[in-house]
């Protein structure tokens, strides 16, 4: 009789603990992340990935809650719990960490979007010198805007400048994406906030390290 109930036990252990394991393994599986730059390839570290899903019962809409955040180690690579991975509520943002004189990096959009990517890429930006020549005829009371485009899509459009008063001459320092050729566009406006010319765009090389002065002739 004690035999029988001895031999029942360890049916009963090995027909239930592979379903357990199984169970444990699952929900402990993760999707691996990386994070590296636009062009090098080169995985980037100290990166800080977050998940977010949205918030119907919060005061102000729209509005999202964290449900997973880790920073990538030093080899650019994140492990992202499978369940927040693959939860199409959830949307992905990645921010850099801005510490001169490392190399400094564009985080990635809005943390509403669902994405299934596993590699990210960040374009590198920094500070450039801006040396602007008039060439226009246009009357006091306008102003000029100027924009910047990466080489790609995914990357944002960076807002220059706003520039008043039209200085035949003058230069200024602004945040440009780095080792890539980029696109310098501008708009003149007049008092009533009306576009009335449009200018560029202009392909310009700009370093991945160093700065340069990047001159317009508008």
């Amino acid at each position: 009789m004690k035999k029988s109930i001895r031999s029942f036990i360890w049916f009963f252990i090995i027909a239930f603990s592979p379903s357990c394991n199984k169970s444990n393994s699952d929900s402990n599986k993760t999707i691996r992340i990386t994070v590296q730059e636009y062009k090098t390839n080169l995985t980037i570290g100290g990166v800080l990935v977050e998940y977010y899903k949205p918030c119907p019962s919060c005061g102000f809409q729209p509005a999202f809650t964290r449900v997973f955040f880790e920073k990538t180690d030093r080899d650019g690579h994140v492990e992202v719990p499978e369940k927040i991975f693959t939860n199409y509520e959830n949307g992905i943002l990645i921010t850099p960490s801005f510490v001169p004189p490392a190399i400094e990096y564009w985080g990635t959009g809005f943390a509403s979007i669902h994405s299934t990517d596993t590699i990210y890429t960040l374009p590198v930006v920094g500070e450039e010198k801006f040396h602007l020549l008039k060439t226009n005829g246009s009357p006091g009371g306008y102003y000029v805007e100027f924009f910047e485009e990466g080489e790609l899509a995914s990357f944002q459009k960076i807002d220059i400048a706003r520039v008043y008063g039209f200085p035949a001459d003058s230069s200024f320092s602004f945040y440009s994406y780095r080792g890539q050729t980029c696109k310098i566009t501008w708009n003149i406006y007049d008092s009533a906030d009306a576009v009335i010319s449009s200018g560029g765009p202009v392909a310009i090389d700009v370093p991945r390290t160093g700065i340069q002065e990047l001159e317009i002739t508008y």
